[in-house]
């Protein structure tokens, strides 16, 4: 058997949700993000010792909203109010399983906390920091998550593109070499405008890359380059 390659790509995008009034439902979704997958994603690639280990591409609306100082006191406040809430379970549990399980979520809470706030509430910090040591790669997306294959025109592409960009900059403050298609949506000219921005590579589903003309020699097993010198990887 040949070996291959194979690259571990994560997509992080929620839409905006954040609220002028605090309480709001949608906010809840955002919160359980950070707690079930950003920190907890944290913790493990902290104690990695490979380089590039994963390609995270985070959406401009989870950029603007992980870095929003109103979105993280509601956030820390989401997880303080998580905390009340095992207290009581705590004096509610009675056999062993249900106390070990409230032990447990005390426990991890308590980290999840002290890990939030040892990032000045800033999560995006931790991901800068392993990104600049190489561990892992970061990429962005369209600026709201637009299916660009019914965007109508190429100007509007373009500004969905640039604004990416700039707001990736703007946290990372280094442009973004790669961008995930909404959707992993491809359309003949999008190509050209990512590499007109200088963005040189995404990732599409296989259809797109099989049925590409002229055919692939190698089917979807590899990368492939569009007119422009745009690389196309499939996901899976």
């Amino acid at each position: 058997m040949k070996e291959g390659y194979f690259s571990l790509v994560l997509h992080a995008h929620l839409p905006y949700v954040r609220h002028k009034e605090e309480g709001r439902l949608e906010e809840r979704w955002l919160f359980e993000a950070i707690t079930e997958s950003y920190i907890p994603l944290l913790w493990e690639l902290e104690n990695s010792e490979v380089k590039d280990v994963l390609t995270i591409s985070f959406s401009p609306p989870v950029l603007e909203m992980l870095a929003d100082s109103v979105i993280q006191e509601r956030y820390l406040d989401y997880v303080m109010k998580t905390e009340e809430l095992l207290l009581k379970e705590a004096e509610l549990a009675e056999t062993k399983e249900e106390k070990e399980l409230v032990a447990f979520y005390k426990k991890r809470y308590q980290k999840i906390k002290n890990t939030f706030v040892s990032y000045n509430k800033n999560i995006l910090t931790g991901f800068r920091n392993l990104f600049e040591k190489g561990v892992i790669v970061c990429i962005t997306s369209a600026a709201t998550h637009a299916f660009l294959p019914y965007v109508k025109t190429k100007a509007a592409i373009r500004s969905q593109v640039v604004e990416a960009i700039r707001c990736f900059e703007q946290h990372f403050e280094v442009k973004p070499k790669g961008f995930w298609l909404p959707e992993c949506a491809f359309a003949p000219g999008i190509d050209r405008i990512l590499v007109e921005e200088g963005i040189t590579y995404s990732f599409v589903d296989e259809h797109a890359i099989v049925n590409a003309d002229p055919t692939p020699t190698k089917g979807s097993g590899s990368p492939i380059y569009s007119p422009h010198a745009y690389t196309f990887s499939k996901t899976h």
